[in-house]
């Protein structure tokens, strides 16, 4: 059988496994990159991440939305929960001595009951959770109500792959090609004995060919040694590398039939329901690959030859994941430079600029403060288009107010490539320094003079924020998202405007506060910053000095009654998908 590629996702190393869910979403074990992780239904982006080394198998509860992972070289069967609610967290560990496992499955319909493809051991091993209990399985025989086949007694041999029916039935696939039978497993150390049998026929077999490099067997549930297991909620994801692929069928007739065939497996089918679920092999490939598929599902198929197309993927600043996005940030003040190495697409992109100081008078405390400081300018721009080369990155410093311009110090810009983001304005003093325009203006101090103008604009093809700080006594410097307040005469000086909120870093922030005023003659009730990191304001003859903005937001710092607080440093985050 052979079609077409309908979705595909680039940047997994060696995976080994994978299932799509009832929810249309792909579970895949990314072995080379030691994890395991889900996908969105178009293979278009990462939705779960779980750092885990050493997966070799899992087996996923619908109902529960649990994972059992065989750890191969751990010799350990983890279950983890996989929900929205309560992602990654182990709920059990097995502790029975484990010798290279390959293979744990729940039990049909049940998640209490476990079994266990113990590989080094030649076993099968069969867990309890009501009752604790370990149950190990070392050999198998011949149903003696059975004549039709010669009767003979024999031991494990490397089971690979295992799954037990509702009703008890117990599959298993041995990971090297011998002539094996549909037997009675029987405990090594109880007379009690579980049959494997066909759906509809006294006898079935299951044969394993040395000459061939897959077989397979089809009766109320078919497997093929090309380490394909079926499971009762899953749908087919397959992998080939060529147009040519090789499929196991069911067959629906009442009669027991066989057939052979030229490819590059043989098999034997039983007769079974249309309800049954079939193992599409996968065709000839280096990796070991597992397709599960039902009557109803359907097929995703990806393609290993070569493509000149490559996954967007970058260097610079601090990277971190979330959501399915890789994310750089940049928080240190100064230049810096974001380096695509391969790909193209679009980026997420925010650039903040460092706040405007807080006004204030230096060394003498006196019955009039300074405006709050002015929050960086902010910029935002989505689906921005980029291919490989060099970025330039620069990150505003806050400003700081320094006791010789009173007023303070505005902002300094942040750019990336074309985008500018502006520094905020500083906050007036009670004299003659006056608040100046930023990309936030500055608030009034107490001699109301100065512009308050928020100056950003859209930059770049970004959108952009900044707003006008606040008059009046000791008015609060504007914020990305608000304007500063207007400071009251014996009332209360005037509140930093607030920020914008923000989740390019994976968690919703505010950037872009805008500072209070300082407290003024008879106000006793400073102002206070806004949200996005905007330093408070000073209380007169309590706290002297206005707050500093919160680093890497563009908070303005808050007016002083002696000294304004410092700016807050500004920072660039670019993020896309993976």
């Amino acid at each position: 059988m052979s079609g077409s590629i309908i979705y595909s996702f680039w940047g997994l190393l060696n995976p080994n496994f994978a299932i799509q869910i009832n929810n249309g979403r792909y579970i895949v074990s990314d072995y080379g990159n030691n994890r395991i992780i889900e996908l969105t239904p178009t293979l278009s982006a990462i939705t779960k991440i779980f750092p885990i080394t050493g997966v070799v198998f899992f087996n996923y509860s619908e109902e529960d939305e649990t994972l059992l992972v065989t750890v191969k070289n751990s010799n350990v069967i983890r279950e983890i929960t996989w929900s929205d609610i309560n992602f990654g967290t182990t709920i059990w560990v097995s502790t029975c001595s484990l010798n290279l496992p390959e293979c744990a499955t729940y039990k049909q319909n049940n998640v209490n009951e476990i079994v266990i493809a113990d590989t080094g051991n030649d076993r099968i091993v069969k867990y309890d959770r009501l009752n604790n209990s370990y149950q190990f399985l070392t050999y198998y025989k011949i149903d003696a109500s059975d004549m039709s086949t010669v009767h003979e007694i024999s031991s494990f041999y490397k089971p690979s792959k295992i799954y037990q029916y509702s009703n008890g039935d117990i599959c298993v696939i041995e990971k090297e090609g011998r002539p094996i039978n549909f037997y009675t497993i029987e405990s090594s150390s109880s007379s009690s004995s579980t049959e494997i049998r066909s759906s509809s026929s006294s006898s079935s077999s299951l044969s394993s060919s040395s000459e061939s490099s897959s077989s397979s067997v089809s009766s109320s549930s078919s497997v093929s040694s090309s380490s394909s297991l079926s499971s009762s909620s899953s749908k087919s994801l397959s992998s080939s590398s060529s147009s040519e692929s090789s499929s196991s069928s069911e067959s629906s007739s009442s009669s027991e039939s066989s057939s052979t065939s030229e490819s590059s497996s043989s098999s034997k089918s039983s007769s079974s329901s249309s309800s049954s679920k079939k193992i599409v092999p996968s065709s000839s490939s280096s990796s070991t690959e597992m397709g599960i598929s039902s009557t109803s599902s359907t097929e995703v198929k990806s393609s290993s030859s070569s493509s000149s197309w490559r996954p967007l993927d970058a260097i610079g600043g601090t990277i971190t994941y979330s959501g399915g996005y890789k994310i750089h940030t940049f928080k240190n003040v100064g230049a810096d430079t974001f380096q695509v190495t391969q790909g193209s697409g679009n980026i997420d992109v925010l650039v903040v600029a460092g706040g405007g100081s807080g006004g204030g008078i230096y060394g003498v405390v006196v019955a009039h403060g300074g405006g709050g400081g002015g929050a960086g300018g902010v910029v935002v721009q989505t689906g921005r288009a980029i291919t490989v080369g060099s970025y330039s990155v620069t990150v505003g410093a806050g400003g700081i107010w320094d006791g010789v311009n009173m007023g303070g110090v505005n902002g300094d810009n942040s750019i990336y490539d074309t985008i500018t983001a502006v520094g905020g304005g500083h906050g007036g003093n009670n004299s003659t320094v006056n608040c100046t325009a930023g990309g936030s203006g500055g608030g009034y101090g107490a001699n109301g003079g100065g512009s308050v103008t928020g100056t950003q604009g859209n930059s770049g093809g970004g959108t952009g924020y900044g707003n006008d700080g606040g008059i009046g006594y000791c008015g609060g410097g504007g914020g990305a998202g608000t304007v500063g307040t207007n400071g009251l005469s014996g009332s209360k000086s005037g509140n930093g405007g607030d920020g914008i909120n923000n989740d390019f870093c994976g968690t919703p922030t505010y950037y872009g506060g805008g500072g209070g005023g300082s407290s003024w003659e008879d106000n006793t009730i400073r102002g206070d910053g806004g949200l996005g990191g905007g330093g408070n304001g000073s209380s007169k003859n309590v706290y002297p000095t206005g707050d500093s903005g919160v680093a890497n937001t563009g908070g303005g710092g808050g007016g002083g009654e002696v000294s304004g607080g410092a700016g807050g440093s500004g920072i660039i985050i670019i993020r896309y998908l993976i």
